[in-house]
């Protein structure tokens, strides 16, 4: 509420740091410490930095279902808060399996709606992609689209990680651009 050289007002407690600064907890908002959460609650790579909270579910991979996922950190709790973004590598391995080195079909398409809208239900923030990697990169642009689409209507986000990063560049900045302006 204020900045500055403040007064203690009455009945405040003073601490005197000594050379330390007071600093709020960071977020990382790429965070990939979501899958070692289990093995590693105490996150101490994180809280080593002042991390309190991290996003996961990043460049289209993330846990599955999420509802389940959550329940499982509620229940063994980490040393640092999450958020989760829905992963389309995830959903699309789980409807595509290992004939994932084409265009997914309009009914498989209506699959990966139905699984996103659940992961975004269980509380997801939105959908991620990782369109440089498999599953992701055989994906099509219509299919990143519609899907991208659903997450807009559910008020959720879309992040990704573009298709290239070198010789496509800026055609992968095209596409998320357009993905941003068509969806909303």
């Amino acid at each position: 509420a204020a900045v500055g050289a403040l007064t203690p007002l009455p009945g405040e407690r003073v601490v005197a740091g000594n050379g330390f600064a007071l600093a709020p907890g960071f977020i990382d908002t790429h965070s990939h410490a979501d899958g070692d959460l289990a093995e590693l609650p105490d996150a101490l790579g994180a809280v080593s930095q002042g991390i309190t909270t991290i996003i996961g579910g990043q460049d289209g991979s993330s846990a599955f279902p999420l509802r389940r996922f959550m329940a499982e950190r509620e229940a063994a709790p980490a040393a640092v808060n999450l958020a989760m973004y829905a992963g389309h590598n995830t959903i699309r391995d789980i409807i595509l399996g290992g004939d994932f080195r084409r265009a997914a079909t309009a009914e498989e398409v209506g699959r990966m709606r139905v699984l996103l809208r659940q992961e975004l239900a269980a509380g997801a923030l939105g959908l991620s992609t990782g369109l440089e990697y498999d599953p992701g990169i055989f994906s099509d642009p219509a299919e990143v689209l519609e899907l991208a689409r659903v997450t807009a209507a559910a008020g959720g986000r879309y992040i990704s990680h573009v298709r290239s990063e070198d010789r496509r560049f800026w055609d992968a900045i095209e596409e998320i651009i357009t993905i941003g302006r068509v969806a909303k």
